[in-house]
């Protein structure tokens, strides 16, 4: 997980803690040019998704086409419909995948990797992805800032770990 990039923002400090939040995330520019190839169909889809916690959240998706088993051509281009079919079931499976889901869910599949995974397998009827990535995530709205329940949550971890 070393190329992606976690953006946090300072919500409150408290001597000398700072108390900090998600804020977005995105792929290094190195990753992302590695994943572009010739002969290939970039497929790119933005959805935006509300959390069950009040988080309003951009995904950029990014997936590319692969050869088919067997193939003889030397190119993978998906045709305008085929792409705007995928697209559509991106679409589809982001919202269903994250649309039930608290903002650490979804950070929590991000990181397994679930809802790329879902991706391939239900787009394998109309053209094969392959490199089905979440290779932006920007935060448009977030509930408002409770210095209170950060603190209480905050106290909840430090008895959990047994630090104070």
């Amino acid at each position: 997980m070393s190329f992606r990039t976690i953006h946090l923002i300072a919500e409150d400090v408290q001597g000398e803690e700072v108390l900090t939040n998600f804020h977005g995330m995105s792929f290094a520019s190195h990753k992302l040019k590695s994943l572009v190839r010739k002969w290939r169909t970039l497929i790119e889809a933005v959805v935006e998704v509300t959390t069950t916690d009040g988080y309003k959240v951009r995904l950029f998706v990014i997936g590319f086409t692969k050869r088919r088993p067997n193939q003889e051509s030397t190119t993978s281009y998906a045709t305008t419909a085929q792409i705007k079919k995928i697209r559509h079931k991106i679409f589809d499976i982001v919202k269903r995948e994250s649309g039930d889901t608290d903002l650490k869910g979804l950070f929590k599949k991000l990181i397994l990797e679930t809802i790329f995974a879902r991706v391939e397998i239900e787009t394998q009827g109309v053209y094969p992805l392959h490199n089905v990535y979440i290779h932006k995530l920007k935060m448009l709205n977030k509930p408002s800032f409770d210095r209170f329940k950060l603190a209480e949550v905050i106290e909840e971890k430090k008895r959990r770990l047994g630090t104070r």
